[in-house]
């Protein structure tokens, strides 16, 4: 009975190891390391997609709007525009009328990321 459950186990064994040789792709690391060129090719977004337009808000109150430009500032997602934009929108924001937030937000908070010479500016 021994002999015969060793048998089994060598000849499971054997075919699972078979398996494992013929599916190479199936071992591929599922998360890269960043910044390796299996990364970047899994996380480009190609030509011809084009973006979302932005949601269209026509009746949002003054106070709503100067709120969700306050956060949209700091949470771009990138520290630069973060610190900058921020920055900007807890100096400038409370002053502003409703039509300069209109126009901050669609030049500065639509924009997909600010150029990195914009921050250099």
């Amino acid at each position: 009975m021994l002999r015969q459950l060793s048998r089994t186990l060598t000849n499971n064994a054997s075919r699972h190891r078979a398996w494992l040789s013929t599916t190479r792709h199936l071992r591929a690391d599922p998360w890269p390391l960043p910044h390796t060129p299996e990364h970047l090719a899994s996380t480009t977004t190609p030509d011809d997609v084009t973006p979302l337009p932005p949601l269209p808000r026509p009746n949002e109150a003054q106070d709503t709007l100067r709120a969700r430009l306050v956060y949209q500032s700091r949470k771009r997602g990138t520290l630069e525009s973060d610190l900058l934009l921020s920055t900007f929108a807890r100096d400038q924001l409370a002053s502003m009328s409703v039509e300069e937030m209109r126009e901050y937000d669609k030049v500065c908070l639509r924009l997909p990321i600010l150029s990195c010479s914009l921050l250099h500016h």
